[in-house]
């Protein structure tokens, strides 16, 4: 029988991480979030844009992001500690992309009487999602808080993202890929496999031409970094063709038996910003 988790811990994640709010709920998850920028006005990532929202905006408005600032940080925190958390385990998406990791790392230096462990996943969305779970998941079955610090340390290294991306427009305007790259992929009818590098920087995994053949590619990388053992899969869309969607689903279940398909949900509003309505993603952890 899995045990609730010590309520003297804590898992903290941005909400880059992309943990659906069913599982945040679930393992008591605390979410740092970022916020999607129209103009001088913020809003707070999940909570009060949705990715349908951007989606809606699109292209006449695109947004930018902006992380967590080390008073938010402190200020969750803080309020941890009131409810009686006095270690707490933190997971962001790469400190390449997101400031998210640098703010939680600093306001937890300066909590001197909170114990905890900041990971910066080197990774995007649920690929750093799913290694915040595998903690939780951890620590509910009874592993020791030292443990798992340990055990998550290396846990990055088995997490891979790979984004199919209709366009790299949204790429190249929140300026994650150089303009020179998308004009060229536009002309000559790419559709790129994004995923991260090692450092934690994007980088594109695959360059196929046409649709079909990119999804062929994203399954065929995925089934790749899965492997023959057990592993856990998230399935993530913008507001492209379902079907597509539905073929990915069918086939991840086909190819990969050993495998669960933990979370399908929408990207988080701030992945939307930068990655685009017709995207279909997979992360995978792997060496459970």
């Amino acid at each position: 029988m899995r045990q609730m988790q010590d309520a003297g811990i804590a898992i903290v994640a941005d909400s880059a991480s992309d943990i659906p709010q069913e599982l945040v709920e679930r393992h008591r998850i605390a979410v740092l979030p970022l916020k999607v920028v129209y103009g001088d006005r913020a809003y707070v990532d999940g909570v009060e844009i949705s990715p349908q929202e951007v989606y809606s905006r699109f292209p006449k408005e695109i947004p930018t992001t902006s992380a967590p600032n080390v008073q938010e940080a402190l200020d969750l925190l803080r309020r941890l500690q009131r409810q009686g958390v006095r270690r707490v385990i933190g997971v962001c998406v790469s400190s390449h992309i997101s400031a998210s990791y640098s703010a939680l790392s600093t306001a937890l230096a300066e909590c001197r009487d909170l114990e905890g462990y900041v990971l910066d996943s080197k990774g995007i969305s649920l690929s750093s999602g799913l290694c915040a779970l595998w903690a939780a998941e951890k620590l509910e079955s009874g592993v020791p808080y030292e443990e798992v610090v340990a055990g998550l340390a290396g846990k990055a290294a088995h997490a891979s993202p790979y984004f199919y991306m209709d366009s790299m427009e949204y790429l190249v305007k929140g300026g994650r890929i150089s303009a020179a790259a998308g004009m060229v992929g536009s002309l000559l009818g790419i559709k790129p496999i994004i995923t991260c590098s090692s450092e934690g920087t994007y980088v594109v995994a695959a360059k196929p031409r046409g649709t079909r053949k990119s999804l062929e590619k994203l399954l065929e990388l995925v089934v790749e970094r899965a492997g023959s053992g057990p592993a856990w899969l998230a399935l993530e869309s913008g507001a492209g063709d379902p079907e597509q969607l539905a073929w990915m689903r069918r086939e991840l279940h086909s190819r990969l038996p050993k495998a669960t398909l933990l979370i399908e949900k929408q990207i988080t509003a701030t992945m939307a910003v930068h990655t685009g309505p017709g995207l279909i993603g997979v992360s995978v952890l792997n060496e459970l």
